[in-house]
C-alpha cells in the first residue's frame, strides 16, 4: 500500500486512519487552519 510505503501505519478499526511510523513529536499536538 503507496501509505505504508511512505512510513504510515494502518489503524486496524478505521480503514482511513494513517499514524506515521517514528513521529518525530509524539507528545505534541498541531493546531493550525488549513487554507
Amino acid at each position: 500500500m503507496l501509505m505504508e510505503e511512505a512510513g504510515f501505519k494502518n489503524l486496524d478499526e478505521e480503514w482511513w486512519h494513517f499514524t506515521l511510523r517514528d513521529e518525530p513529536y509524539p507528545e505534541t499536538y498541531f493546531d493550525f487552519p488549513v487554507r
